[in-house]
């Protein structure tokens, strides 16, 4: 019975949590390929966009000298935005201190 109704309250959790629209544009002179887990793994040429449907939590992380970090965590203020990714990836490499 009591994971009977776990798995209920589990289910109504995942079923409150709305996908919404969220932009990545590249205005970088190179490909870049963002991956977010249990979604996609485009890669945004230059001057392109890729349109993504994305819940609030959602992770998105970026390559870099072999290794993936964590470029931002999606929240409800991205909503229906269009984000840069040679601009925040930028900001986020000079953030932790990597090349």
């Amino acid at each position: 019975m009591k994971a009977t109704l776990l798995t209920f309250l589990l289910l109504c959790l995942s079923l409150a949590v709305q996908a919404f629209p969220l932009t990545f544009t590249n205005s970088g002179t190179g490909a870049v390929t963002v991956y977010v887990p249990g979604v996609s793994n485009p890669e945004v040429a230059a001057g392109s966009n890729v349109q993504l449907d994305v819940k609030e939590g959602q992770k998105v992380f970026f390559m870099a000298n072999n290794r993936r970090y964590l470029l931002l965590i999606v929240d409800a203020s991205h909503n229906g935005q269009t984000l840069d990714l040679a601009t925040l990836i930028q900001q986020r490499k000079t953030a932790i201190g990597i090349q």
